[in-house]
């Protein structure tokens, strides 16, 4: 359909539309047209017989053409119909579209909801046989715990009966312990009477035989003032060398080398070294004459006893020290008081002998002039260290005394160095090589302290260590000294002498 044509169907909807003036004009062109078409049917007729659809087309054709109007604007009204009706069916279109597109999405929504309740019913079914299962097994514990509560009920039936006879049994014993314990309270009652009158006898005891229990301070004190009454003797008679005159350096180092005395060991000269280990040796042999002669176990000044008859008395000492420490001190006390009865002339007594040994040794170190002064105070020193010695071996605290020190400090001692002599200058004028092989010497003895509640306490001992600078600057003076000497006598040996019969000058 173009724009210039019309349907029949539409020529016919719209003739209402036409005027009346219109309609008349068309009314003669339709007569004619009638005539000329009933000319033509009987021609037809007569020629033969024509198809009557083929007519109804021409006959509508005819009247459409006979209908057709020029008029644009009811062309372009029926078109804007037309179009009207292609949106609708665009429209329809589209709506259908949605509503397949709908009925999709309820169909798929529909299968995933029949397929989760396929899955719920499938859990259902296995939850279902897990009940049952598990239903079964309540059945067979349920059936075992029965057993298992009849035996146990059996077994504290078995068990209350044993416990029965046993709580019998144990009646018995009670009514057994109740007069066995009647007999131990008669017996214990004779035992705490037994025991007071036993304290009453251990308190007379103590009240007659008293026990001295002093403080370590107040012996530490003793021995400290000792250890520095010691220093200051030997500092003021072996400082100094005696004059020239006065001594003999080669037949003193002999001797003492003969005594085997610790002074055989050092060189005998003026320089620091040797003085430090002069004071300190005599130290030495003060400390070490005290503690063999004086401080040993049950010496007593009224009596000098043997080693045969100490070694019983300290056996038993040992003995009871090891079992009661307040019998020990009991017993040591009461021996003393039957061994002992010091006075002041017998304690002079045992120390002369002492006093002479030792200024034999010293004494060929101190000036002439004070040999006797240092006798003197030598006695007085000694006889200290026996006071203090009566005093603490009567105590209730056993002591020891250690006169052997490391060869390089250790807790419990104290090292003695020259103050004036360094390190780095003992080094500098040492030789590689030169170490000092000398034994520590013991300036003071380290004490122990058993004390009678079990406790040990210590008081420091002093020493020089093997690694004492003092010791190295001897060792290279000594060195030094035989150096010369060798250089001396190789000098000696090359000086010319005259020699016998007719020779000349020779070298000898």
């Amino acid at each position: 359909m173009n724009g210039r044509s019309q349907s029949p169907t539409d020529s016919q909807n719209s003739s209402p539309t036409l005027s009346r003036r219109e309609k008349r004009k068309l009314e003669p062109s339709n007569g004619r047209r009638k005539a000329e078409n009933s000319d033509k049917h009987a021609t037809f007729n007569a020629a033969g017989t024509i198809p009557r659809d083929a007519i109804v087309r021409i006959t509508n054709l005819v009247q459409f053409l006979g209908s057709y109007n020029d008029d644009v604007d009811k062309i372009e009204h029926a078109l804007d119909r037309l179009m009207e009706k292609d949106e609708k069916i665009k429209s329809l279109s589209s709506a259908i579209q949605e509503l397949k597109h709908s009925n999709n999405e309820e169909l798929q929504g529909l299968k995933e909801e029949i397929e989760e309740n396929s899955n719920r019913l499938i859990e259902l079914e296995q939850r279902e046989l897990t009940m049952i299962d598990n239903q079964q097994r309540f059945e067979a514990e349920k059936k075992q715990e029965k057993e298992r509560r009849k035996q146990f009920d059996k077994e504290q039936q078995t068990k209350y009966e044993r416990k029965l006879d046993a709580e019998k049994d144990r009646l018995s014993q009670v009514n057994a312990l109740r007069t066995e314990k009647a007999q131990v309270e008669k017996t214990l009652g004779l035992y705490v009477k037994n025991v007071t009158e036993l304290e009453s006898q251990l308190k007379e005891s103590e009240s007659r035989h008293p026990i001295q229990s002093l403080s370590t301070e107040h012996y530490e004190n003793a021995f400290s003032n000792l250890r520095e009454k010691i220093r200051a003797i030997t500092q003021t008679y072996l400082c100094n060398l005696p004059p020239e005159n006065e001594l003999d350096i080669d037949e003193v180092q002999k001797e003492f080398t003969k005594l085997q005395s610790i002074f055989g060991t050092i060189s005998l000269s003026a320089s620091v070294a040797s003085r430090f280990l002069r004071v300190r040796g005599a130290q030495c042999i003060i400390v070490e004459a005290i503690c063999s002669c004086f401080w040993q176990p049950f010496y007593v000044t009224a009596r000098s006893l043997t080693s045969e008859a100490v070694a019983p008395l300290s056996q038993i000492s040992n003995k009871l020290f090891e079992e009661d420490r307040y019998k020990e001190s009991l017993w040591r006390n009461l021996t003393f008081k039957g061994l002992d009865m010091p006075t002041s002339s017998q304690d002079r007594c045992q120390v002369r002998p002492e006093v002479k040994r030792i200024a034999e040794i010293l004494q060929r170190l101190i000036p002439k002039q004070k040999h006797k002064d240092f006798e003197i105070d030598l006695e007085e020193l000694l006889l200290e260290s026996i006071r203090i010695w009566d005093e603490l071996k009567r105590d209730s605290c056993v002591v020891a005394f250690d006169l052997q020190p490391p060869s390089v400090w250790s807790p419990g001692w104290k090292a003695e160095d020259c103050p004036d002599l360094g390190l780095a200058d003992v080094e500098a004028n040492s030789e590689p090589g030169n170490i000092s092989k000398m034994k520590p010497w013991c300036l003071f003895p380290r004490v122990i302290f058993h004390t009678i509640d079990g406790r040990k306490k210590f008081f420091p001992g002093n020493a020089i260590f093997a690694n004492s600078p003092a010791f190295h600057e001897n060792c290279a003076e000594i060195q030094r000294q035989e150096e010369e000497i060798a250089q001396i006598k190789k000098n000696f040996v090359r000086r010319p002498t005259i020699s016998r019969g007719t020779r000349g000058l020779a070298t000898e």
